[in-house]
This record gives structure tokens, sequence and C-alpha cells, in this order.
């Protein structure tokens, strides 16, 4: 039991627990400091007149969503967009949101004839701060019935000695319940 403790614990109970309340300070007074700036941003924006990426997905959801009574239905606008598709491409869908499934969602419901066609790989989702949720991935065909979806196992990027290397090095920071590569 000492090894293990030895392994895992850098110090006493008592000095991590000194050391939690320091890094406590540290981070609430970053917190601030990010609650500072998102407020002074979001003024200089208002400003200047400009939009950034996340007020566009914001904005493109309120044009194509209409709420009434508690609910939300696709707006007219919605309706319209839906006779101008055929196909829709998201590339990166690893990284799909609440955000983004709202806003397809509400162009092709009602159009069963829409064709989805997502890229993605689960290994390269970097933006859950930012919303994205591999729930959407992971359960692809549950979030788009008549879908199907095909794994893409061979690399043709890189030569096979860093992928295996890139491979060998991903195997060791496995999250739970993801074992292996896998691409929609």
């Amino acid at each position: 039991i000492k090894d293990i403790t030895k392994q895992f614990y850098y110090a006493s109970v008592e000095e991590m627990t000194a050391d939690n309340a320091e890094a406590g300070k540290t981070i609430a007074a970053l917190l601030k400091c990010v609650q500072e700036f998102a407020v002074l941003f979001e003024y200089k924006k208002r400003e200047k007149n400009i939009v950034d990426f996340s007020d566009m997905e914001h904005y493109a959801l309120d044009i194509l969503l209409t709420r009434k009574d508690g609910r939300v239905y696709p707006s007219e606008v919605a309706g319209e967009y839906r006779q101008h598709f055929h196909e829709i491409l998201i590339d990166e869908y690893q990284d799909f949101s609440e955000l983004f499934f709202n806003l397809i969602q509400s162009i092709i419901s009602r159009n069963p004839n829409i064709v989805l066609f997502c890229v993605g790989d689960d290994w390269q989702a970097i933006n859950r701060f930012a919303g994205s949720d591999l729930k959407y991935f992971e359960n692809f065909s549950r979030y788009f019935p008549n879908s199907a979806s095909y794994n893409i196992t061979t690399n043709y990027r890189c030569e096979d000695h860093i992928v295996t290397n890139a491979g060998n090095f991903m195997q060791r920071f496995k999250v739970e319940g993801k074992t292996q590569k896998g691409f929609l």
C-alpha cells in the first residue's frame, strides 16, 4: 500500500489540502478575469457592431427556429430553406453540438429526402469547451435514423510509422469506452 500511495500521491493529505486551497484562490482569480473579459468583449462587439462565430451560430438558430407555447418549431425561413437543400455536408462532425443539431434539424425536419454526409473522427474531438458533445457522433443513427455509418480505417495522409506511433501514443491516453479509432 505504501508503494501505491507513493505512486499516486505526491504529498501528505494535509499538504495536498493546502495546495488545493491555494489553487482554489488562483482559479477564482482566473475565473474573475475571464468573466470580466467576457463582459468587455461583448461590450466591444456591440460598440463596433461586429459578431463572432458563436454569435453567428446563435443568430442562425434564432432565424431558423420559433418558440411557441414553450416548444420549439422550425420557422418559416427554415421551411423555405428546406426546399433548396438536397444534400448537407457536415465536416468535423465529432465537434457537433446541440446548437448545430438544432440548426440541422430545423432544416431537415419535414424533408426526409435531404441527405446528410457527415465526416468526423472521435479521436480529434477538441471542442467540448465550445459545446460539442460526442453523443451525436457515438449515437449517429439514433439522431439520424435513416442513415448509414462507414468506418474508414486506412490513413492516406501519413506514412505507416507515423500512424503506428500516433496510435500507440493515443492508446496510452484512451478514454473510457473509447478503445479503438472510429470514423463516421
